[in-house]
Formats: structure tokens, C-alpha cells, sequence
């Protein structure tokens, strides 16, 4: 298996801790996305919407978007499980999984802190005020969890 992923990425961190868990062999291959690497033509083609990761498969799967991903390796690899057996066990490691991945992630990512200085006019300081506003609060009701 291949990984496309970035070491900043915080999706592609969560795919390393799951093929590490599992004890699965993969390649990794860095798309430097400060340097814009992910809108290259050829990522294009492994990733249509320009994000990490992306999970070749040995069969030449291109699989992405990480909550679809975790899937595929449970139910393509169920040992180890990443999940609890009992189901309100695994009902809470997805709501705590959705967390970083729905709220915290979205908002620290690189393309929407971009946006926000590029598109909207904001300086460095309005935005790093605006992602920790709403960071802090997502790991505020995580820690509750």
C-alpha cells in the first residue's frame, strides 16, 4: 500500500496511527502541501479533490477521505480492531474520531487559514485568533467526552 499524506497533515497523521496499529506494511509519499504540491496534475489524478491522504491499495485502489478509509482497513483488516467490541463503545470512538476530524481539523487546515488572509483580507494575527476560538472550543467538548 501507498500513503499520500504530509507530515502537518493532521488527517494523514490519524492514517499513520491506524496502518501502525494494524501492523500493515506501507510506502509513504510526501505532497508538500505548503509548496502547493496537492494542485499538481498528477495528484489531481491520485486525489481529485487535492487532499492528503489517499490510500493506494495494493490492487491500485485509490481510496480517500479518512473516516471512509479507517472503514475500508477494519473491514478489510479486523485485526486488531480499532474499535471497541461492544457498540456503545464504538458509537463513542467515532463521535470522539469526529470531533478532530468534522470540527477541529476543517478549521485548522491549511487551505481554509489561506483563504481566509488570501480571499477575505485577513492578517496573520485575525486568523491564528479565529482558528484557536474555534479549536479551543472543539477540544474543550472533546475533553468532556
Amino acid at each position: 500500500m501507498t500513503l499520500y499524506g504530509y507530515y502537518r497533515s493532521s488527517a494523514a497523521y490519524r492514517m499513520r496511527i491506524a496502518l501502525n496499529l494494524k501492523g500493515l506494511e506501507y510506502r509513504q509519499v510526501s505532497i508538500h502541501l505548503r509548496d502547493g504540491a496537492q494542485f499538481a496534475e498528477d495528484f489531481g489524478r491520485i486525489n481529485p479533490q487535492h487532499q492528503v491522504p489517499t490510500l493506494e491499495t495494493d490492487g491500485g485502489d485509490l481510496l480517500v477521505q479518512s473516516p471512509a478509509i479507517f472503514e475500508w482497513l477494519e473491514e478489510t483488516y479486523p485485526e486488531p480492531s480499532l474499535l471497541p467490541a461492544d457498540p456503545l463503545g464504538r458509537q463513542r470512538v467515532r463521535a470522539m474520531a469526529a470531533v478532530p476530524g468534522c470540527d477541529i481539523h476543517p478549521i485548522g487546515n491549511l487551505r481554509v487559514l489561506q483563504y481566509l488572509q488570501k480571499e477575505l483580507g485577513q492578517d496573520q494575527e485575525a486568523v491564528t485568533t479565529w482558528a484557536r476560538h474555534w479549536i479551543e472550543l472543539g477540544f474543550a467538548g472533546l475533553e468532556r467526552m
